[in-house]
């Protein structure tokens, strides 16, 4: 115990009280000991809850009730911040968030009007990935308190992380009509038009948020990474190294840093602050041990990741689950949502709580939820986007696994250990799903569809697990672009106005500088990749199979010849070509030309030529390349014919077509991987294809 009081004290008033619980002045005496001693405040508010119930009145007791209450609330947000400071590094105690939850509980229960603690508490359910719960409190304090301009800033951001930017969008606006000057409302405003495609009014509400607050790390990253977008690389990646001189070790702009490089073509740079965020993942103890073989899957593009993945599924000796649900597990701060409280004596219980609820459409395709890491951005639905809706032979059949079976097995597993870290976690949780789905037996190898990570999720992963191995899945680039972007193309008869329309172009431009990104890879030491072609895969499977086997360490078997997972037939991922039967190569049928034209397709064919000479799609020698490079440089300057063709969709009065930020970004990206090009004639750190000798 803190403090003066001693404990035969604290013995003597609570004897008093059992002696004469109706004597209000025993109860008043033992809560104000209870709370001078310091320890701990929940004692003191059950307490006095109790002598309430009684009938225990006075100003006397109102006093002390706000005392207590205070004590509560000073205890709640002290518990909150110290989680947060020990998210930020990469692990945090669940046990302080819990506690900051509870006090949180306490103090709105004792101080009905105090709004911080709602708000408090909101943020804390935020925290614990209780999105509801927090929405909830939030829309009380909004229906108390209407013209509270940060209960509809906070609002906001649980309806985005509920999907559902358009209301987010709406809560922003009314917040910054209360409080104009609230730089966050304007950042966040900033993200949602974004996300719905406006990148102009994207970049106006960062500009704001900028002007405001000019010396934020994070209002100069937000500003910087949305100049990017609109073609201005140069003004926005000052800003992101104004932004990391302020804060050298924010982990938000280090994992923004590298994929802003390389689109500026500053290689050398993104590789330097790639090592320093590996750095910052040291590998983790193992409690669990065991599975140390551990491939992770990389597509480039749209090359047939989750087709390749449905292969594996089956295989006897590999451990894996199913589509790209735990793509952002190794995120930064995501384990901060899981991780078990140190005092709670069912944390077992609580932790497969958490994971069956986070993950719910991994168990029931049915459930539209979205998930932690956002897979595919902001799908609506993304276990049907997964294709895992229509499945089994008729394609009527959703993906559904028994939730209590895996509760179940991963409850035995847990039984044994006193704690858990993330790694084990994800080591058992693939453990306990092949006992669900009665895929028991010794397993030689773990593979995970880590899809497309963001520079966080990768060192994340590769800092636990750095013995694994990283296999990239490709597909002849231009034509997997294309691919890709038939999902992006607006109809020249939609009925989308001009803002739409940009979104959607700027989407298409996004699109293309992430396939171009794949061709810089961040440096891993020691870590082994390889590349497999998806054209050999569905050509010759029996040639690709049992050496893709052998890289993994397990042996060949009839499961890697059944596109399935847990024994239902996959049909693949949304296509404007309809399902894809196993290994049916009518998706590679597709002719390039679809969106790109014909000069357009020269430009990238000889600005990816460096990938596609190591993956065998050109016949081009170096001589004939540089004759090309040396071809496509004028056109540089001058629009693409997909451009042209996007243009003329646009309703009149359209911005000049250099006034297109779509337009500007594309072109100083395509002109500083030309520049690239002509000084080293190669991309460095493209994985080399799997030999299939």
């Amino acid at each position: 115990m803190s403090g003066p009081v001693a404990a035969e004290d604290i013995a003597r008033l609570r004897a008093a009280l059992e002696a004469d619980p109706g004597e209000g002045r025993n109860w008043v005496a033992y809560v104000a000991i209870l709370l001078d001693a310091g320890d701990d405040p929940m004692a003191a508010a059950a307490v006095l809850w109790l002598g309430r119930g009684r009938g225990l009145a006075g100003e006397e007791v109102d006093r002390l009730q706000e005392r207590v209450a205070d004590a509560l609330f000073q205890r709640a947000v002290a518990s909150h911040r110290a989680w947060r400071t020990e998210r930020a590094g990469g692990a945090a105690d669940r046990s302080l968030l819990d506690r900051a939850a509870l006090c949180y509980e306490w103090v709105a229960r004792l101080w009905p009007d105090n709004v911080r603690a709602v708000i408090n508490l909101a943020h804390a359910r935020r925290d614990m990935g209780r999105y509801d719960d927090a929405a909830d409190l939030l829309e009380q304090v909004v229906a108390l308190v209407p013209d509270l301009a940060e209960a509809y800033f906070h609002l906001a951001s649980v309806r985005r992380d509920q999907g559902r930017p358009d209301l987010a969008a709406d809560l922003l606006d009314r917040a910054l009509a209360l409080d104009p000057s609230d730089y966050r409302a304007h950042g966040n405003l900033g993200g949602i038009r974004g996300q719905l495609g406006d990148h102009a009014a994207a970049l106006a509400c960062y500009r704001r948020a900028f002007e405001l607050r000019p010396d934020d790390p994070l209002v100069l990253l937000s500003y910087g990474q949305s100049l990017c977008r609109q073609g201005q690389t140069a003004e926005g990646l000052s800003l992101l190294r104004q932004a990391l001189a302020l804060d050298s070790d924010l982990p938000e702009i280090l994992e923004s840093l590298p994929e802003v490089l390389v689109e500026a073509g500053e290689i050398d740079a993104a590789r330097h602050v790639w090592g320093r965020i590996i750095h910052r993942h040291p590998a983790v103890d193992d409690r669990v041990g065991g599975m140390e073989n551990i491939t992770a899957l990389i597509p480039v593009g749209r090359a047939g990741s989750l087709f390749v993945h449905s292969l594996v599924d089956g295989h006897p000796q590999v451990s894996t689950l199913p589509g790209v649900y735990l793509k952002g597990w190794f995120g930064r701060g995501v384990w901060g949502r899981f991780s078990p409280s140190s005092g709670d004596s069912d944390w077992r219980q609580t932790l497969v709580g958490r994971i069956l609820d986070e993950f719910e459409p991994m168990f029931d395709a049915r459930s539209r939820r979205n998930v932690v890491g956002r897979p595919f951005d902001n799908s609506a639905w993304l276990a049907s986007d997964m294709g895992f809706v229509e499945m089994g032979p008729d394609r009527t059949t959703p993906f559904v696994v028994d939730r209590d079976a895996f509760a179940a097995a991963m409850l035995d597993l847990l039984a044994p250990l006193p704690d858990v870290g993330r790694k084990d976690c994800f080591k058992l949780m693939h453990a306990a799903f092949d006992r669900a789905t009665g895929r028991g037996g010794p397993k030689e190898a773990l593979f995970y569809h880590i899809h497309n990570p963001n520079a966080g999720e990768l060192a994340g992963f590769l800092g636990d697990c750095p013995r694994s191995r990283l296999l990239y899945v490709v597909r002849q680039p231009v034509q997997s672009i294309e691919s890709w972007l038939m999902l992006d193309v607006a109809s020249p008869d939609s009925p989308a106005d001009n803002a739409a329309r940009l979104g959607s172009w700027a989407e298409m431009v996004n699109t293309i500088v992430t396939v171009f990104q794949k061709m810089h890879p961040h440096f891993h030491p020691g870590i082994s990749d390889a590349g497999i072609r998806l054209e050999d895969l569905k050509a010759e499977p029996r040639r690709v199979l049992p050496r893709l086997a052998a890289w993994m360490g397990v042996a060949d078997h009839s499961a890697l010849y059944e596109s399935a997972f847990c024994g239902l037939k996959y049909w693949g991922t949304l296509s404007v070509s309809g399902p894809v039967d196993g290994f049916s190569d009518k998706n590679l049928r597709q002719s390039r030309g679809r969106v790109f034209g014909e000069r357009d397709i020269l430009i990238l064919e000889t600005l990816l030529w460096p990938f596609s000479r190591r993956y065998g799609y050109t016949s081009w020698g170096p001589d004939e390349f540089r004759a090309r490079l040396a071809d496509i440089r004028p056109w540089l300057d001058q629009p693409l014919e997909f451009e042209t063709v996007n243009h003329a969709g646009l309703r009149h009065p359209a911005p000049p077509l250099d006034d297109v930020p779509a337009y500007r970004r594309l072109h100083a990206f395509l002109q500083a991987h030309w520049t690239l090009l002509d000084r080293d004639g190669d991309y460095r750190g493209i994985p080399e294809p799997l030999s299939l000798e």
